[in-house]
Order: structure tokens, then sequence, then C-alpha cells
């Protein structure tokens, strides 16, 4: 059984994961390697742009799908071979080939079904009639593309949803980050010529700074939200297509 998943770092992946259950079972051929996969991975992680993922990028990531838990640090530090504390494009590929290997193993189960989560974007793939409760039998082809076609559509229109209220929420973070950071511009300005005590109007400046930096990085792990589903909705689009278009 295979699952995307929201959790933490981890939650990144999800693309890859889609085409990788997606493509293994529907005999569809891979568009990209796991380097190319990591690449645009550790892109939509990599906040300041130094072409590494460091922890608290991980966090900040984390944090803005809502995870609060240890998942994220425990799973940093499973990716983080070398243990230096960041994670490069190299050790990305080699945790997208393990999940593209994990995927070839199961498509030899033979007929599947894509059943949701309760969480939104969430879904596993498992064999045909190995979930308890549901009747199945085993299906034609045409009936296995059509069944696996509206699962597809529904997975596009959940991550549509999704990626739309990140983007919203990116965009008020960018604002309130913008709007601090012009306040925080002025009082440094005013700094020198302020009246009171300096010890005072110092603290007020540094935790200013510090509050602006916060909402300028939670702003960027919203925006990387949002990029990361747009690119997963758009291979669902392919697929879905793809799907609609066999006769």
């Amino acid at each position: 059984m295979m699952s995307v998943t929201r959790n933490a770092f981890l939650s990144l992946f999800a693309i890859v994961r889609v085409q990788a259950n997606v493509n293994s079972f529907l005999g569809f051929a891979s568009h990209e390697t796991p380097m190319e996969d990591a690449r645009r991975s550790l892109e939509s992680l990599d906040a300041n742009h130094d072409h590494h993922v460091s922890r608290e990028e991980v966090k900040a990531f984390a944090k803005s799908m809502g995870e609060f838990g240890t998942d994220a640090d425990k799973q940093f530090s499973d990716l983080d071979a070398n243990s230096d504390g960041e994670l490069d494009v190299y050790e990305i590929s080699n945790a997208l080939t393990q999940e593209t290997q994990t995927a070839k193993e199961v498509s030899t189960q033979g007929p599947f079904m894509i059943v949701p989560k309760s969480a939104p974007g969430e879904f596993t793939v498992v064999p045909m009639g190995s979930v308890p409760g549901v009747k199945t039998e085993l299906m034609s082809d045409d009936a296995q593309q059509t069944a696996a076609a509206e699962s597809s559509a529904a997975l596009l229109a959940s991550d549509l949803a999704e990626a739309a209220k990140a983007a919203s929420t990116a965009a008020a973070l960018e604002r309130e980050a913008a709007q601090l950071r012009s306040v925080v511009a002025t009082e440094a300005k005013a700094f020198a010529t302020g009246h009171g005590d300096p010890k005072e109007r110092v603290e007020k400046f540094i935790k200013m700074e510090m509050e602006a930096q916060e909402k300028e990085e939670q702003a960027a792990a919203a925006r990387a939200r949002y990029t990361a589903l747009r690119r997963q909705s758009r291979d669902l689009m392919t697929v879905t297509k793809s799907l609609l278009s066999e006769d």
C-alpha cells in the first residue's frame, strides 16, 4: 500500500508519489528522472536560494501545512545522509529513487483502486478487493480506465481547491510581511532621533525585526506549498486527460 501524504517534509514529494503510483499502475512512462524531481522539490523548499534545504526551511514548510509535531524533524534526519544539517539535491534524489522503486514493486499486484483518505488531497492506492466492506470484482480494462480517470479527476479537483487556499494564505502573509517590513524601515530611520530609554527602544526594534522575519518565512513557506500543489495539479491534469483520451 502506498499513499500521498501531507505530513511534514515528505508532503513536498506529493507530486512524485502521485506520478509513481498512477504511472506505474497504468503503465505510463515517467517524464522526469528522480534527479529532476529532486531539483524541483529543492527549489520549492529553498526559501533563501542557497541550493540547500535547512531544517528550519523544512519546519516552516511543515508549519504552513498545519503540521506542528516532531515528524518533520525525524523525516529530515532520515533523509540527511551525511548528517550535515542540510539536504542537497543528491539526498533528495536518493529518497525519490526509493519511492519510485517501491511504486514499481507494488505495480505487480494487479488491478487496483484509489481510495480517498480523510484529509483533503490524501489517497491510497490499494489492490482491488483489499478494502474491508467494499465489494469489488475483477474489472475490464475499459472499466479500470474509467475508474482511474474518475479517481484522478477527483484528486485534481481536491488539489486545485487546496492550491487556491494556499495562494490566498500566501498573499495574505506577504501583505502582512510587507507592512511589518515597512514599519521596521520607518522605525530604523527614526531610531537615531527617537526619545526615551535607549534600551527599551533597542528591544522594541529587535522584536519588530524578528516579527517581520518570521512573517516573511511563513509567507515563503505558504508560497512553496502553493507552487508544489500547482505542479502536482498540472501532472494530475495530464494523467486525467491521457486516461480520458484512451479509446
